[in-house]
């Protein structure tokens, strides 16, 4: 068999390895499960009598049939019982069969295997164990349909009852043909005429088994008979029990399983396990649970016809390949999960591939969505890129694909969420089968499962995609404004119609009494969990479901309402297990089975699952223990006083430090725990942990939580905590915060060496925002000489490589070229003295930036590419992109544009491979800027519009301003001023945001240039202002020339000068700059003054010549022709450069006026 192909047809889940049995209903495999990790047996279903054909479902008919089968399958998979099989999964494949996973037993053996030479004590106990079964698929309304030795296995000494092939509900009606299925030595006489089976069938069936247990031969049957002659044999033999070693009483009990006719049989597994006991004197005990349950849980889906409605059409949208999503909102106990179950069923029918998450209060960050990114990965085979990106998420995800996974390229920490998103949604988009992905209880979902959530959302509307999110709106009414553009539908109570339509089907006539309604409709409001718990109250009170309302109703149910009845119903757990439900109930919503051992030593774990199941307290879904109802939950942890309760949180952070070896994905919850146990010193511990683990899955507003919290537990250690604190507040682009937090370490005096060197970094990192961001130069400088001082009592390395490359870019900045080049000199001698190739290539590059600066061409190239050879080397992919993007602006500043082009696209090529989708925005308007200096401002306008659109995505603050100032330069040079000071304004609103003084410099010439184009002078001359302060707190002579040269423009405009006066300060400043550049632009500011400026003029013309001839811009032309009215050669342009945008253009009115709201939030 080709497991692989097989494999595929069941949703790449499953490699099935080989065929272990063979029935009337499918074929059986052996298979392993890739996502759980373990061995299963998989069972393929076909039509009755048929094991190697296949269903044909084709017309409306046969998907209600597809529906059936689904329901049915769910049913099956909630059972839990120590003598059933568990049915772990199930669906249908690629080509629509159902299937179904159990657990696989190894070393079984069949009943009558087991049974061979045993005791009649030990013989009775294997029956008993086989009633226990049928009582408990019974009163859920399964009818197994096909009991046969060969389907009841033994481990050690505990029955297994399995195939479920045709364990099917009382009521199917699917399969006519089916009603007569089974395996002919064990089928009731009733069947073979074709009436269908009942409890009282599968009873004549243990009857036989009995039987053969005790007399080593079938009843009836001791040659190969056909179905005539076994239906004869059946009809006119008698069970012969005279050579049979049994007591009369015992064989009178296997007498009556077996009698021809089923209203002469016992009538339930719990009567004949009475009469077992009686009959041998063995005290057996029998299952308490009320057969009523089954109808109240099984009780048919009414009141949301019209929600159902509109989920279904999403479904059946993606046919035609769109996708939506939903939010689903409503009060506690409204009936939210009953609806997305129900819509979960139908999605299955139609072939989706069914995902779930589970959105906990004691477990934060991506937790939800762990299940769903490790099915994915199965799914849809991630490249090495994504899949390094996933494991940060999915630890396991090498076991899971069966390789090793390396670690994902470094990327900028405030860039490292979107590209987890765009790995995930970019996965999404490949998947070949449509999709439904359920998200339930968003009202505790973290900040960073919200954002994936409402990435997803973006993502698959133009993909056959279904997102579906639930939440309670009586706790989180607000949640909807935090997931914009999500359609919402709102659950209401049930009417007076639903009520009673819901009534019926649990009570049946009785449900539609008026007078029953009413009483529900008082109790519950219309609730629907309230409706299922009084219906539960009032049939106990009856003593069964047909009672209800034949004796009087009560005016209330019971004093005390809602909550009595539920902790009445806690109260059906037995006393005895009542404590592990209470240590369950702190531990959380869902249960974690691996924990329970080490909760309740004592306690036989599978049988107090089940005890709890039968009360309905607990229930099994999807193979997760959970409890049936988070109002259960909170109505147990309600019985639990005060005084209690942190003893009991004590016990579930023991019970999980004792369970897990590795503690680091268990510390959120053990931070949560030792909290309420009032354990300050454990709770600080595992939130620092916790704080830690989250920074490096990308979930920065869950690191800020736990860090700070842990920074409010100790004095010991804070400088280390803050230290990571403001590494997480920089990633998220919160400098401000990140700068306070790093000013309270500067009072502090460490206690340890890691103290020490911790607070060497906090000095770094806040020199350096007092330099970047603020232009604080003075106390930046001595912020950096203090972490210094500490790094070289340390040694440590690292540290003084970050201090060097700070000090030397701040003296870049400030024009000091000579510093800073002393400084990025120490930087690489310091890591070549300790083999850091990494340091000596950063090191390398940016004393290529000082060359550069200076227009020393030759020596900057020969840097950059040195610096690109040992990146390259290392296959360092991040410092491989920095260096295409230096080389490419050394490049376009000498007017080689083609190589410009060449290292941008490469640089492109490098932020793809290591998925920065906010660096390859910032290459596209690079390109874009490209365009703007050769004059073609459409195609300027159209990557720099492309880009900018991304980085707002993306929430790329400084790349929207860079892509803004850029489109505004374009306007400016296409003299459409109002849309270039629309750009230029929001480009500096962002930079203030920022607090880049630099950048703020910059923009607002910019946004000068425009105001004296449109004659708009005071409003130039408050920028020339404030770009002169800069200028000055910068230090930069660059800047200082620039404000300077608009400072007499804007005066003289407004009279402030006159034109003598102008032109001598002009001349004054000229031949004092060494940037050609600037000369250039001084004389054609000279001559533009006063056009009588003979000398001014041809100076200017001469240097826009001599500029264009190494950098052909588009400006230096333009300004040439002004002077000379003449024009320079033009440049080639790069039409195909097109083809690496999207093919839908971007709409730039719709672009600004959404960027405009995503800066008014900025704040």
């Amino acid at each position: 068999m080709d497991s692989h192909a097989d494999a595929e047809r069941t949703g790449q889940r499953y490699h099935l390895l080989r065929q272990i049995g063979l029935g009337g209903t499918g074929i059986v495999y052996r298979a392993y499960d890739r996502l759980a990790g373990q061995f299963v047996a998989l069972k393929r279903l076909t039509p009755p009598g048929n094991p190697y054909g296949h269903f044909r479902f084709t017309d409306d008919s046969d998907q209600d049939v597809r529906l059936v089968i689904a329901r049915e399958f769910s049913v099956l998979a909630s059972l839990r019982h120590p003598n059933i099989i568990s049915v772990l999964d199930y669906g249908f494949d690629r080509s629509g069969q159902p299937y179904f996973t159990m657990e696989l037993l190894e070393g079984a053996k069949t009943l009558l295997t087991a049974a061979r030479s045993q005791p009649e004590q030990a013989k009775v106990e294997l029956v008993v164990q086989v009633l226990r079964a049928l009582a408990y698929l019974h009163r859920r309304g399964v009818i197994h349909r096909d009991l046969k030795p060969d389907n009841v296995l033994v481990i050690g000494d505990q029955v297994k009852v399995l195939d479920f092939g045709l364990a099917l509900s009382r009521d199917r009606s699917w399969d006519n043909a089916a009603s007569t299925s089974g395996t002919l030595p064990y089928m009731a006489p009733e069947v073979l005429k074709g009436l269908p089976a009942d409890e009282r069938s599968d009873l004549y069936a243990v009857g036989v088994m009995a039987y053969e247990l005790f007399a080593d031969h079938h009843p009836f049957a001791s040659d190969r008979l056909d179905i005539v002659e076994y239906a004869h044999a059946i009809q006119t033999r008698v069970p012969d029990f005279g050579s049979v070693d049994i007591s009369e009483p015992l064989a009178h009990v296997i007498a009556r399983l077996l009698a021809k006719h089923p209203e002469n049989r016992f009538p339930t597994a719990r009567a004949v396990i009475t009469a077992l006991s009686r009959a041998t004197g063995m005290f057996v005990p029998v299952e308490t649970s009320a057969v009523r349950e089954s109808f109240i849980q099984s009780a048919r889906f009414v009141g949301r016809e019209n929600e159902l409605r509109i989920l279904q059409g999403a479904l059946e949208e993606t046919a035609h390949g769109l996708g939506s999503a939903r939010l689903i909102g409503g009060e506690s106990g409204v009936g939210k999960s009953r609806l997305l179950s129900e819509v979960r069923t139908h999605a299955l029918v139609q072939g989706m591939v069914v995902m779930q998450g589970q959105v906990e209060e004691t477990r934060g960050g991506y937790q939800p969505w762990r299940d769903i990114l490790r099915w994915l990965a199965l799914l849809v085979e991630p490249n090495n890129l994504e899949a390094s990106i996933l494991r940060t998420i999915v630890p396991d995800l090498g076991r899971l694909l069966g390789k090793e996974i390396a670690e994902a390229p470094e990327i900028a920490p405030q860039h490292a969420q979107q590209r987890l998103f765009d790995t995930v949604t970019a996965m999404i988009q490949r998947l070949s089968r449509p999709l439904l992905i359920v998200m339930e209880d968003l009202q505790w979902a973290s900040a960073e499962t919200l954002a994936l959530f409402l990435a997803m959302a973006r993502a698959i509307a133009e993909r056959p995609s279904v997102l579906l999110g639930s939440y309670r709106s009586d706790e989180e009414p607000r949640l909807p404004t935090n997931l914009e553009g999500i359609q919402l539908i709102r659950l209401s109570r049930f009417s007076q119609k639903d009520i009673e339509q819901l009534s019926s089907s649990m009570l049946g006539e009785a449900g539609s009494d008026a007078a029953v309604v009413e009483l529900l409709q008082r109790e519950t409001e219309g609730n629907a969990f309230f409706m299922v718990e009084v219906v539960r109250a009032l049939a106990e009170e009856a003593g069964q479901l047909e009672s209800v309302g034949q004796v009087g109703l009560p005016d209330r149910v019971f004093t005390g309402g809602i909550q009595r009845i539920l902790r009445r119903r806690i109260e059906r757990v037995a006393p005895e297990d009542r404590e592990l439900l209470r240590l369950v109930a702190v531990a959380g919503h869902q249960v974690d089975p691996a924990i329970l051992p080490a909760l309740a030593p004592q306690q036989h774990i599978s049988i107090w699952l089940t005890a709890c199941a039968d009360v309905t307290v607990l229930e099994i879904q999807d193979g997760r223990w959970h409890f049936t109802h988070d109002q259960l939950r909170e109505a147990v942890l309600d019985s639990v006083p005060d005084v209690e309760r942190a003893a009991l949180h004590r016990q579930v952070a023991l019970a999980i430090e004792t369970t897990y070896e590795d503690l680091t994905d268990q510390a959120g919850a053990l931070a949560y725990h030792w909290s309420k146990a009032g354990n300050r010193e454990h709770e600080c511990r595992y939130s620092s942990i916790a704080g830690r683990q989250a920074a490096q899955r990308f979930s920065n507003a869950e690191a800020i939580t736990y860090l700070r919290r842990a920074l409010e537990l100790t004095e010991t250690s804070r400088i280390t905590i803050m230290y990571e604190l403001s590494r997480v507040l920089t990633a998220v682009g919160d400098w401000l915060a990140a700068s306070d937090v790093l000013r309270q370490t500067l009072d502090r005096t460490p206690d340890s060496v890691e103290e020490q060197r911790s607070q060497g970094y906090c000095l770094r990192l806040l020199g350096y925002f007092l330099i970047t961001h603020q232009g604080q130069y003075e106390e930046g400088y001595a912020r950096l000489a203090t972490a210094q001082d500490i790094f070289l009592k340390l040694k440590e390395a690292s540290g003084l490589l970050l201090v060097n490359s700070t000090l030397g870019h701040a003296k870049l900045s400030q024009g000091d070229y000579a510093a800073s080049l002393g400084y990025f000199e120490k930087q690489r001698a310091l890591a070549s003295e300790i083999g850091d190739q990494r340091g000596i290539s950063d090191a390398v590059r940016n004393i290529g930036h000082v060359h550069a600066q200076q227009n020393d061409l030759k020596p900057a190239l020969a840097c950059f590419e040195q610096s690109l050879e040992i990146s390259t080397a290392l296959n360092d992919l991040r410092n491989i992109a920095a260096n295409h993007g230096s080389l490419g602006v050394l490049y376009a500043n000498s007017g080689d544009i083609r190589h410009a082009l060449d290292h941008y696209l490469l640089q492109l090529d490098a932020f793809q491979r290591i998925g920065d989708s906010s660096g390859y925005a910032n290459s596209i308007i690079a390109i874009g800027s490209l365009f703007r200096l050769l004059g073609d401002h459409a195609k300027a306008l159209s990557y720099c519009a492309h880009g900018l659109e991304t980085c707002v995505r993306l929430d790329d603050q400084l790349g929207v301003s860079i892509g803004l100032i850029y489109m505004a330069e374009s306007y400016l040079d296409m003299r459409r001023y109002d849309d270039g000071q629309t750009c230029a304004a929001l480009a500096i609103a962002v930079a203030r945001r920022l607090q880049r003084a630099y950048h703020l410099a910059g923009y607002l010439t910019t946004s000068a240039q425009l105001s004296l184009a449109q004659q708009e002078y005071h409003a130039a001359q408050q920028s020339v202002a404030e770009i002169m302060e800069l200028a000055n707190r910068l230090g930069s002579r660059s800047i200082q020339f620039t404000a300077r040269l608009l400072d007499i423009q804007v005066r003289y405009a407004l009279g402030g000068l006159t034109r003598a006066a102008a032109v001598e300060q002009l001349q004054g400043m000229s031949g004092s700059w060494s940037d050609r550049e600037q000369e250039a632009d001084l004389h054609y500011v000279l001559w533009q003054i006063d056009k009588g400026q003979a000398a001014a003029r041809q100076a200017a013309a001469a240097l826009y010549r001599e500029l264009y001839g190494s950098s052909p811009r588009d400006a230096f032309n333009r300004r040439y022709h002004e002077i000379t009215n003449e024009t320079l050669p033009q440049q080639p342009q790069f039409p195909q450069l097109l083809d690496i945008l999207p093919a839908k253009p971007v709409d730039l009115p719709t672009l600004l006026k959404s960027t405009e709201r995503w800066t008014n939030q900025l704040g």
